[in-house]
């Protein structure tokens, strides 16, 4: 489930908050956000007592309680486990990418949870695709991301990481037939805010709705 919002600091946000979990038929007394940090820590939502935690992903259990954050270029993934009916939702920008926040979630859903991967639905939001995720000084990080950076002819470096984050999932047997990886780039469509586009456009910046609910 995704939605455009206002722009991040505008009076509007929180008007139209309100607007996007009516149009969803959602009661906004029942929705978790997560406060994204860029860290790999997970919070299970048992309940109401608390709507709000300092973390990168959610999971529950619990039906009709939307678990949700507001994002710009990173990557929404969103879980879903139908044999013990549980939903989960990651932020996986490069900073959760390089913490294997995915990888985590999808362990802490097996684990704790008695998930069966194999039978987990997984979808990627929109985000910034490599095409686009392009910077002008050589990045360096470890090893395990060599194979998603690409040197490009003019110097700049191009970052996947989409691919990334799909060989962390394969590689706890999770088949790639079970991901659906959304195809829009939010560094240049114009249907979505974009962080990464905002900084070089000098255009408002906002963000937009990733959420998941189990009915």
């Amino acid at each position: 489930m995704l939605g455009n919002m206002s722009p991040k600091y505008g009076d509007d946000y929180a008007a139209n908050m309100d607007k996007f979990w009516q149009a969803m038929g959602l009661d906004k007394n029942r929705v978790v956000k997560a406060d994204l940090k860029n860290s790999d820590k997970i919070v299970d939502v048992i309940n109401l007592e608390n709507n709000i935690f300092e973390c990168d992903a959610l999971i529950t259990g619990e039906k009709n309680i939307a678990i949700y954050f507001v994002i710009g270029d990173c990557i929404p993934i969103l879980f879903y486990a139908p044999d013990k009916q549980v939903v989960a939702i990651a932020h996986c920008g490069w900073r959760g990418t390089d913490l294997h926040l995915a990888e985590k979630t999808a362990k802490q859903l097996r684990d704790e949870y008695s998930c069966d991967l194999s039978k987990l639905v997984i979808g990627f939001g929109p985000s910034i695709q490599k095409s686009s995720y392009v910077f002008d000084v050589p990045i360096e990080q470890g090893e395990d991301w060599q194979p998603y950076l690409q040197a490009l002819p003019n110097g700049f470096t191009s970052i996947d990481v989409i691919g990334y984050n799909l060989a962390q999932l394969e590689s706890l047997g999770i088949a790639r037939e079970q991901i659906e990886v959304s195809t829009f780039d939010t560094a240049t469509s114009p249907l979505f805010y974009s962080h990464y586009r905002a900084l070089r456009s000098g255009e408002i910046e906002g963000r937009f709705v990733a959420a998941i609910i189990l009915k």
